[in-house]
């Protein structure tokens, strides 16, 4: 755990850290944000129960996304709401709110993962159509492949953080004193999960006896950065896949009319939009990681990013509801089908057009 050091009677000026004020901004930022997202990944979760539709191809890789958002959220604003309570507070919860934050984070790779997972199984669906109209074959049909990554989406980064926590929690925290209201290390609480600098005011004093822990901390940092570039990377590629199968399936069936352009144009902005949502979410983030590794990292040059990034990281449950979910007329309208219907119903076309339901136009 952080070390929270009391300098209340030290000048505020000369340290690299947030101010208390500019803490609380961001806190109250994180609490509005946060709160959008579990509105709208609830709201993913109980309707896909109410309408019986988690089991469908079209509803299920969207009610992981939301489950996921959702924890992730919840674990976010439980540290939020730690921190504003008040110091006292915060003085008794301080130890605990690693947990919070480190579970945060862990839920929140998650979602990285399953918006990777959510992009192959567009493309495996839209590979399938294109072998059945170009062979007229049944196609695969499998995606048992998929199911092992939900699993692996899931449990990969939940081992990954508990063996974090239990490594790091053999390391006492060097001092048991919490920050007074007026001091600016009041922004090294755990509760809230911000990047640090590794030699910043924050971190242990380098030694030997704790030195693996500072190294084990931008570890971290260094692979949720990693993790992030990749999830973009991937998705991109994998979306522009997509975006081509669907093409080729109706060049070899011979389908190139207006409708057809059409449908391709809105593919193509179905893609561009999932992608670009999450780029508006995770940028801030990104870059704020990217330079607190640097040398002469000062968390208050960096203000305005940290806002940014309570703006936008936080509030990812609520847009994807909005872009995955809600908009998607087919979410909205799909009934419950018999069991052998969506054995064979892939989830991806439309019922009365030659588009993917995952790209679906939204008209109401």
């Amino acid at each position: 755990m952080m070390a929270l050091v009391n300098f209340s009677n030290t000048s505020t000026k000369g340290t690299s850290l947030l101010q208390p004020k500019q803490m609380l901004t961001i806190t109250y930022i994180d609490m509005a944000t946060t709160s959008l997202s579990i509105i709208g990944a609830s709201s993913i979760i109980i309707y896909s129960f109410f309408k019986r539709k988690v089991c469908q191809p079209e509803v299920h890789p969207l009610f992981h996304l939301a489950c996921a958002d959702l924890l992730a959220s919840l674990f976010l604003l439980i540290g939020v709401v730690i921190f504003n309570l008040s110091y006292v507070t915060m003085e008794i919860y301080e130890q605990h709110c690693r947990y919070f934050s480190g579970f945060a984070s862990s839920f929140f790779v998650t979602t990285f993962l399953l918006t990777i997972t959510y992009s192959l199984e567009v493309f495996l669906r839209m590979r399938d159509r294109a072998i059945r109209a170009s062979t007229r074959l049944p196609g695969t049909s499998n995606f048992s492949h998929v199911y092992l990554l939900y699993i692996i989406s899931w449990l990969g980064p939940l081992l990954v953080q508990g063996t974090v926590l239990i490594t790091t929690s053999v390391e006492p925290p060097l001092l048991d004193i919490i920050p007074s209201p007026n001091s600016s290390l009041v922004s090294c609480t755990s509760c809230l999960p911000l990047y640090h600098f590794k030699n910043d005011e924050c971190m242990p004093k380098p030694s030997d006896k704790n030195r693996w822990l500072q190294d084990w901390e931008v570890s971290v940092k260094l692979i949720f950065i990693l993790l992030l570039i990749l999830t973009i990377v991937i998705t991109a590629i994998v979306y522009l896949l997509a975006v081509a199968a669907f093409q080729l399936r109706h060049r070899r069936a011979g389908m190139r009319g207006r409708r057809e352009y059409e449908d391709e144009r809105s593919v193509r902005r179905r893609a561009a939009l999932y992608l670009l949502v999450f780029c508006f979410c995770w940028l801030p983030t990104l870059v704020l990681g990217i330079l607190s590794l640097c040398d002469g990292f000062k968390m208050k040059k960096y203000y305005v990013l940290y806002v940014m990034q309570a703006c936008t990281a936080p509030l990812q449950g609520f847009l994807n509801c909005i872009v995955y979910g809600w908009r998607r007329k087919e979410f909205r309208t799909v009934k419950p089908l018999p069991v052998a219907v969506l054995a064979e119903q892939t989830g991806l076309l439309d019922s009365n057009r030659n588009n993917y339901r995952t790209f679906a136009t939204y008209e109401a």
